[in-house]
């Protein structure tokens, strides 16, 4: 009888893990799977908000990550950059922009994330000499009314060529922007659980009813 309690309460376990799993995987996170910082907003009167990216910064190479920018003025198209720092700097250089410092800080943990700036500084500077539509230095670039999204992972710090940085303007160069900046961020382990787990749990289940059934015989 110990085995079939054993195999029976190890199903059902694994049956109410899986499931738990399951549910919040649908009601936590995003359609993509990651689950979302609160939004930081930029209401910034200069040209650019520029945020560096480390992945020095990530306490864990576990999870995928995102940046969701959403632009919060109707009036304007948002541009969104991503860019290697070294060619960031060279663009923002002589230009007026904002950027969080002394620094920031992220975090995440299985269904949470966490982007915290407490500070940011302006940097003295004028407007664009070129807009950010006409370079052609940007790993990935969107323009838009509405969101963008940006996919990286830890891997990049590989290259020689070093960390990444975010710049969020307006299309035209225009100053005062003003957006939403989210941290989104998955576990990939989390969504095949509930697949192996629900159909290891039923097997066990039935392994403990059929012995169960084999002994009363």
């Amino acid at each position: 009888m110990l085995v079939i309690f054993l195999l029976a309460g190890s199903g059902v376990a694994l049956l109410a893990s899986g499931g738990i799993i399951a549910v919040l995987n649908q009601i936590a996170t995003d359609k993509e799977g990651y689950s979302l910082s609160n939004p930081y907003h930029v209401k910034s009167s200069t040209y650019a908000f520029m945020l560096g990216l480390s992945p020095d910064s990530d306490p864990q190479d576990t999870a995928l990550t995102k940046w969701v920018v959403t632009s919060t003025n109707s009036n304007k198209e948002l541009f969104v950059g991503w860019a290697w720092i070294s060619n960031a700097e060279k663009y923002v250089s002589g230009m007026q922009f904002e950027s969080p410092y002394p620094g920031y800080h992220w975090d995440y943990g299985p269904y949470s994330s966490m982007l915290n700036i407490s500070t940011t500084q302006a940097w003295p500077g004028g407007a664009p000499s070129i807009l950010p539509t006409k370079e052609n230095f940007w790993i990935d670039s969107a323009q838009t009314n509405g969101s963008a999204t940006v996919h990286y992972e830890r891997n990049w710090d590989n290259s020689t060529l070093g960390d990444k940085a975010l710049i969020i303007m307006n299309s035209d160069g225009a100053p005062n922007v003003q957006a939403d900046i989210q941290l989104g961020t998955k576990v990939p382990i989390l969504g095949w659980l509930p697949i192996v787990m629900i159909p290891l749990g039923l097997v066990l289940c039935i392994a403990g009813a059929l012995l169960f059934l084999r002994k009363r015989k």
